[in-house]
């Protein structure tokens, strides 16, 4: 019992519950006076709703009134235009009304005389409704008045202004006659205008006018007694004028009676009605005004009350706070400064209090107590914060480390490449050169497979090199115009070497509207294609490698290329796609020991894609092939020719024993829209001289094809039909097959759109333009030079292979082994006409060499740079120290002379 008591007590002391005690008194008289608030505001609401209602109301009933008379106004407009506008602003006002009053009905339900409201709303829908039944009728009366002047009356009038402007009438008539003609047609002509009147006023004497302007007509008719029978046609028409004019006085007089007389009546009675409502809307707002004053002054002494016993327990626990809860804290929060400044502290005060502050007093003197336990623990941290100061220096030397060993990876792989460019340069231009003597066909065989051999391992050391420049950020794209199809061609050159070697078919369609020039980087495109389709080449067995290229227009001035990859090689598994563009990886180990490579391929054509601001995606299933697709967006010039046109009419046939056709759909159309294949039945189509530009495409899978064509073939060429026969890639040795045994152009697989379209040229017998192209280039690699240029090289075998290709091209060269060497010769002997300048040199580089060269004046003499780097920044320091030009090795012939050209003038021939 006492330990119940001493709860109790130690309950009543506690300060929480003297504040949540004050506070539950205080929130509910705050509860109460919320109510009794809420109480009044919605009272005060329901009187703003009432007042709401009421204006609607009031404002319902004032745009009835105005709406009523906008009615009345289209009634007095309609009488005098007959406008079918108006009639539709007459609907639509009529309809607004009515809606106007079924609102005005809804709004009034809850009245409390609503039955007053309904009686009155009712009249009005009543007289509403009467007034527009009147008004069809005016409408109709109008429609009848103007169907009797148009039918009736004018045609009256037209008939009788003939009869009296008749010629013939006239000529047959005496002098007498004529003036009572004149007479009666005046006495017409007033009437008519008497007429007009009345149609623009409808006013009796106006009727009157008219009758006795017939009567007047009718007088001046007895003159032409002569005449009988024009005097009795013309009486029957006046007749039936008058007659006229009677029914369109009387329908007039029905209409202008209903629109000025019942139709204002309804009007006004509709009118008053809406006065009556408003009066009985008025009244009704005088209650509710009155009934809310009341409410409202009663419910703000009931407040006023609550407010006064609010205020006062307001200032009792204000009190309670200042004494009991506020100085306490104040004392509290100076010695809690005072701990924490770690001032001496003699007492705690305030420890007797059996209250939260007395607890918060002897936590105090806890917390004075583990202030010294806080200094210490200070002291440990200073020291583990010098630690990880230490730690964090050795980081940044670290990552400063791992930066440094990156760029020294980048400047090793460049260093290298170009060291292994150098005796790739002697390589490759000794065998060019031998290429250009006398072999025997297996010496040239094997020399072609060692300048096949040195390409596969440019291509390697390019891929390493363009690796490390994509690594280090230097990759430079170009943005210039260039031909797709020259593309495509020396990509089909690349691949078809490595492809027959493995007896795989190749296959390339190019969408013919392709523009035939486009913009951007050609070599970096180039690279992407010939790395995709090598690939695919190097991972396919047997079957077929297909190359499709595509584009889809996204303005007048750019395209988006597709490029599709197919192959039917050993694919890949999912798993093995997440790694296939991983820098020096394969998708599968085990390929890498099969088919060889580095596995940079692959990354760097997904990082050159990425460069050109493009995608590349993979598809592929294991033991079933490899899609690759790549989309790019390159610009193209307005205007630009298609990649595939056929400008001669010719009408196409093929004909195949094979559903997989060899000649593409779209390179068919592209010749002829509306191509056919045909059968060995239907081959008789294709006969001329019926069809005289008629062109037969054969396609020849294989041998087994090719047996069974035959009778087919022989009787096209017997019918002199212009023949061309289409192969696939293998069996490689079946085109000069069938090019012996026919005597006909053979296309084999892959072929370009250029190429399709000189075979196509080639069946029609026309002269293409290519082979002319062909001799002015052999020309052109035959072409002598006359100069004396000074060749500064370091390594004797480039020295040999660049000195022959000089003397090819019948220049005479001495030889500089340095830098040294070189600016020695040129000082001692300046009649050099260009100097071919090696950048990597010992002793001094050709920088160096060319910088000390345009010093010592000598501006005038070309200087061509040799390097195997081929970065935009090696060009650019070339062209700043002075140099002329500059090429990369390993060294074309094409190349050389292409330069030297440009710097040298031709020989003539003796």
């Amino acid at each position: 019992m006492q330990n119940s008591l001493g709860g109790k007590n130690e309950l009543f002391r506690s300060l929480k519950f003297q504040i949540f005690f004050a506070l539950f008194i205080f929130i509910l008289l705050l509860v109460v006076q919320t109510y009794l608030s809420r109480q009044n505001q919605a009272r005060f609401l329901d009187g703003i709703s009432l007042s709401q209602q009421t204006v609607n109301k009031v404002n319902l009933v004032g745009k009835l009134e105005k709406d009523v008379l906008d009615l009345q106004r289209y009634v007095l407009i309609f009488k005098q235009t007959a406008s079918n506008s108006i009639l539709k602003r007459f609907e639509d006002l009529y309809v607004q009304i009515n809606n106007n009053l079924n609102k005005l009905e809804s709004l009034v339900q809850d009245e409390d005389n609503v039955e007053s409201y309904l009686d009155l709303i009712s009249r009005m829908h009543s007289h509403l409704h009467d007034y527009k039944n009147n008004f069809e009728t005016v409408v109709a009366g109008r429609s009848r008045r103007d169907a009797i002047i148009r039918q009736d009356i004018n045609q009256m009038f037209s008939r009788l202004e003939q009869a009296f402007s008749s010629q013939q009438t006239i000529q047959s008539l005496t002098s007498e006659q004529r003036k009572s003609l004149i007479d009666l047609g005046f006495n017409f002509s007033q009437a008519r205008i008497s007429l007009l009147n009345y149609l623009l006023e409808p006013e009796p004497l106006l009727i009157a006018e008219f009758q006795q302007r017939l009567d007047g007509t009718r007088q001046h008719l007895q003159g032409l007694q002569g005449i009988p029978a024009f005097k009795d046609s013309i009486e029957r028409e006046l007749n039936l004028l008058s007659n006229g004019f009677v029914q369109l006085t009387q329908v007039t007089r029905g209409y202008l009676f209903l629109a000025n007389v019942v139709m204002a009546g309804s009007a006004n009675e509709f009118l008053y009605l809406a006065q009556e409502l408003n009066q009985l809307v008025d009244d009704r707002q005088q209650a509710v005004d009155k009934q809310i004053v009341e409410e409202s002054t009663k419910d703000q002494v009931r407040l006023d009350f609550f407010a006064g016993i609010t205020l006062l327990l307001f200032l009792g626990v204000a009190i309670f706070f200042i004494y009991r809860v506020a100085l306490p804290i104040n004392t509290m929060t100076d010695l809690f400064k005072m701990l924490a400044n770690q001032d001496d502290i003699e007492r705690i005060p305030l420890t007797h209090r059996k209250d939260e502050i007395g607890q918060l007093a002897k936590a105090a003197e806890v917390f004075h107590d583990k202030n010294l336990q806080t200094n210490h623990l200070l002291l440990e941290a200073k020291k583990h914060n010098a630690q990880q100061t230490r730690l964090n220096q050795e980081l940044a030397t670290s990552t400063l480390r791992a930066k440094q060993a990156a760029n020294s990876k980048s400047i090793f792989l460049a260093n290298m490449s170009h060291e292994i460019r150098t005796p790739m340069n002697g390589i490759s231009g000794l065998v060019e050169l031998v290429l250009k003597t006398e072999l025997t066909k297996e010496q040239r065989e094997y020399l072609q497979k060692v300048s096949y051999s040195t390409q596969i391992l440019m291509t390697l050391i390019n891929d390493i090199l363009d690796f490390s420049k994509i690594e280090a950020g230097k990759l430079d794209l170009e943005n210039i115009r260039f031909s797709p199809e020259s593309m495509f061609e020396n990509l089909l050159g690349n691949i078809s070497i490595k492809a027959k070697e493995k007896n795989l078919n190749i296959q390339f369609i190019a969408n013919p509207k392709l523009p035939a020039t486009i913009i951007g980087d050609p070599l970096r495109i180039s690279q992407v294609l010939l790395n995709l389709c090598t690939n695919a080449v190097k991972f396919t067995r047997n079957g077929t490698v297909r190359i499709e290229v595509d584009f889809k227009p996204i303005s007048p001035s750019k395209i988006a290329l597709k490029i599709a990859v197919i192959d039917t090689g050993i694919g890949m598994e999912p798993e093995q796609l997440d790694k296939v563009f991983a820098p020096f990886t394969q998708a599968d180990g085990s390929t890498s020991r099969e088919f060889g490579g580095t596995g940079l391929g692959l990354s760097i054509v997904k990082q050159l894609v990425e460069l050109m601001n493009g995608t590349i995606s993979v598809d592929s299933t294991r033991f079933e092939g490899t899609r690759f697709d790549v989309k790019l967006e390159l610009d193209i010039e307005r205007m630009s020719e298609s990649l595939l046109t056929f400008d001669y009419p010719v009408e196409l046939f093929l004909l195949s024993t094979s559903k997989n056709h060899l000649v593409p759909q779209s390179y068919a159309m592209a010749l002829h829209e509306k191509y056919r294949y045909l059968n060995s039945d239907s081959l008789e189509l294709c006969r001329k001289p019926a069809k005289e530009q008629a062109i037969l495409l054969i396609e020849v899978d294989d041998i087994k094809a090719h047996k069974a064509l035959q009778a087919d073939i022989q009787r096209a060429i017997e019918w002199k039909v212009n023949i061309g026969l289409v192969t696939n890639t293998q069996p490689n040795t079946l085109p000069s097959l069938l090019a012996q045994k026919w005597q006909v152009p053979v296309l084999s697989h892959p072929f370009s759109g250029v190429q399709f379209r000189r075979f196509i040229e080639d069946v029609l017998d026309i002269e293409h333009e290519s082979d002319e192209e062909l001799i002015e280039k052999e020309k052109q690699n035959n072409i002598m030079l006359k100069g004396h240029v000074l060749l500064v090289e370091d390594n004797h075998i480039n020295q040999i292979v660049a000195g022959q290709m000089l003397k090819n091209m019948n220049i005479t060269y001495d030889i500089a082994e340095d830098g040294i060497q070189a600016v020695t010769k040129i000082k001692n002997s300046p009649h050099y006409d260009l100097v071919l300048m090696d950048i990597q040199m010992p002793k001094m580089d050709g920088y160096e060499a060319t910088k000390m060269i345009r010093d010592q004046g000598f501006n005038d003499v070309v200087i061509c740079g040799l390097s195997a780097n081929a970065m935009q920044s090696d060009y650019t320091k070339a062209f700043d120290v002075g140099m002329n030009d500059y090429i990369t090795k390993p060294i074309k012939h094409i190349e050389l002379l292409n330069m030297l050209a440009k710097y040298l003038p031709e020989k003539t021939p003796a």
